[in-house]
């Protein structure tokens, strides 16, 4: 019997002490638990900011995107104030080299593409906006490329005209209100013409020239899953 109302003791006591260990394990979550996030995060007019994607790329073509961005806001009768932005992006990339061996060679390479885009903007979290909206802009590329031997001597230059459409979204994440970085995937459609020159001249007992100008058109439809890693800079 003695022995009964020690084991009730026990229990009861073990119990109260189980009961208030997890009392002060719970005060000292609240005490310690962070509060409701409540982040705002300031919408600034102007953004501009670079593409980082080039820099796990190899291949020696790829430069770096920039890309001015100006956030504005227009009502909408079914939306009401709808977050919009005008962009501007342009790339240009220029590269010439030499060869001095049995053949002495020579090329010079220039790319250049700027980009007028529109997008409408969705805060889908305090520091996530989704973006959706399109790019459309002109390109050129020109690529001259000689070479010399003792029999020949060879020109080529390779002119392309082109326009390009291109549909986008992304998503941002603000790192603070004047710092975010973005993800980007696109469709893009280009339309272009070619201009091919090509001068050759054989040097022998007859010295013989052959010449040819080539022009065509031709289109190219391409789906880029990655095609932007953007860092942006905020300003007032």
């Amino acid at each position: 019997m003695y022995m009964n109302k020690l084991y009730f003791v026990f229990v009861i006591s073990t119990a109260f002490m189980i009961m208030r260990a997890r009392a002060q394990v719970i005060d000292s979550l609240k005490i310690h638990e962070p509060k409701a996030s409540k982040t705002i995060i300031k919408r600034m007019k102007w953004e501009v900011g670079t593409d980082l994607l080039w820099i796990f790329k190899k291949g020696k073509d790829d430069i770096p995107t920039f890309f001015l961005r100006k956030n504005t806001m227009k009502r909408k009768e079914r939306f009401g104030l709808r977050k919009v932005a005008y962009r501007i992006t342009a790339k240009i990339y220029f590269d010439q080299s030499r060869s001095d061996y049995n053949i002495i060679s020579e090329s010079f390479k220039l790319f250049t593409i700027a980009y007028l885009g529109y997008e409408w903007q969705e805060q889908v979290a305090a520091r996530w906006q989704l973006f959706y909206g399109v790019d459309a802009g002109p390109f050129f590329y020109a690529y001259i490329h000689s070479y010399n031997s003792i029999n020949e001597e060879h020109v080529e230059d390779t002119k392309r005209y082109g326009f390009e459409l291109s549909p986008f979204v992304g998503l941002k994440f603000f790192i603070h209100s004047r710092v975010s970085i973005s993800l980007e995937n696109s469709i893009s459609g280009s339309f272009y013409w070619d201009v091919i020159e090509s001068n050759r001249k054989y040097i022998g007992s007859i010295i013989e020239e052959k010449n040819s100008k080539n022009r065509f058109f031709s289109s190219n439809l391409g789906f880029n899953p990655i095609s932007r890693f953007n860092f942006s800079f905020y300003l007032k």
